[in-house]
């Protein structure tokens, strides 16, 4: 399986760093990269001006309060209502949620179908949802697309949840982005409470958190659990108008660019894709219809290439100031067939795996993907 293997570059000047030659910038001795392998490196010439080394702090994704509701649904033998956006979930499951949920009955919910193109194979899609589901260990007994937008599906998860439930207590899970939230609140138009009990809002043993509360029965209920917080999407690194341009909230059109050897595709002023191999690649990007897609020559991605392409590549994000602020990444595509390249909260492209090699550039601390494609295209 191909791994994406991250540039090194110096945390202070932002060069590529390289351990072969002491006159070429970005020289840094073999010695300190072996010792510090996962450490915030500098080049010897900014060594020399600054010897200090700090490490980032990791944001708390998967909190002891949240443990404490796993457990309860465990203990009662619950069903786990796993909400997801289609468009980023790959990256938003967070690996001990994941470990805790196994052996869990689950019922897979994939929300903002609408948002896909009108000519998409929705059952090819929900196989793919259950195949990263399974993936990742989990125990899935059905899965459904909906779209807590326009509604589509929502009354065939209802008529699911009931069948599966089996007069169990329901739990809905997912990230803050997943728009769980909004699920219930459609699935609520079509709710009628015949039970002896009020929804109410309901703080969860032993902890800090609350949620709805919604009888379904009269010894059954709804349970929605608060949202979890994914600190390696895209929107946690851009500034507010930049996360506006980049959610979709209608159909996405797609757009294809072949690009050639050491030209870039860049996905508004956000992301870098440059084919550093021989073979001409066609892309199709899945994005918001807002975020521009251009072709380029090869060339620094700096705060320098933003201000001559002002106007050309939107959104263009405040938090981006220079190279310091971006995450390079090296990929060689293992895999045949229909690949998706996905970077967490923007979106992904599709293209037909042969052997690429690949060069993605993302702000810093942004979760990049590689994985078969949701939607096949290769005999499109």
């Amino acid at each position: 399986m191909s791994e994406f293997k991250k540039v090194d570059r110096c945390y202070h000047c932002g060069v590529v760093l390289q351990t072969s030659n002491k006159d070429e910038k970005g020289y840094i001795n073999k010695e300190t990269v072996e010792k510090y392998p996962n450490g915030l490196l500098l080049c010897n010439e900014c060594y020399s001006k600054a010897r200090t080394n700090t490490l980032p702090t990791l944001n708390q994704i998967y909190d002891n309060d949240f443990k404490k509701i796993i457990d309860v649904v465990k203990r009662k033998n619950a069903l786990v209502v796993y909400v997801v956006d289609v468009f980023s979930f790959e990256g938003s499951f967070v690996k001990e949620l994941n470990e805790a949920l196994e052996g869990i009955d689950i019922l897979a919910i994939a929300n903002k179908a609408d948002l896909l193109p009108s000519n998409t194979d929705l059952e090819h899609v929900k196989k793919y949802v259950e195949h990263v589901f399974k993936k990742s260990n989990l125990k899935v007994l059905d899965c459904c697309l909906v779209s807590s937008n326009t509604g589509l599906n929502i009354e065939e998860m209802y008529e699911k949840l009931k069948e599966l439930s089996k007069g169990r207590d329901v739990y809905f899970i997912g990230a803050i982005d997943s728009g769980k939230s909004a699920v219930i609140k459609e699935f609520l138009k079509l709710y009628k409470n015949n039970t002896n009990h009020l929804i109410t809002l309901y703080t969860f043993k032993d902890t800090t958190l609350r949620g709805y509360k919604i009888p379904i029965g009269n010894k059954q209920y709804i349970f929605e659990t608060p949202g979890l917080y994914v600190s390696n999407s895209i929107l946690d690194k851009i500034d507010k108008a930049s996360q506006n341009k980049i959610i979709p909230t209608k159909e996405i059109k797609v757009v294809k660019k072949t690009i050639s050897k050491n030209n870039m595709l860049m996905l508004g002023g956000l992301c870098v894709i440059q084919l550093l191999s021989e073979e001409k690649t066609q892309f199709l990007t899945y994005i918001n219809n807002e975020v521009t897609v251009n072709k380029t020559i090869s060339g620094r991605f700096s705060s320098l290439e933003y201000k001559f392409r002002k106007g050309l590549c939107v959104p263009i994000s405040k938090t981006i100031k220079s190279e310091l602020d971006l995450d390079m990444f090296d990929i060689t595509i293992d895999e045949t067939g229909s690949r998706d390249l996905g970077i967490l909260g923007l979106g992904w492209v599709s293209f037909i795996g042969n052997n690429q090699k690949l060069r993605i550039i993302v702000p810093k601390g942004t979760f990049i993907f590689n994985i078969r494609s949701k939607i096949d295209h290769v005999n499109k």
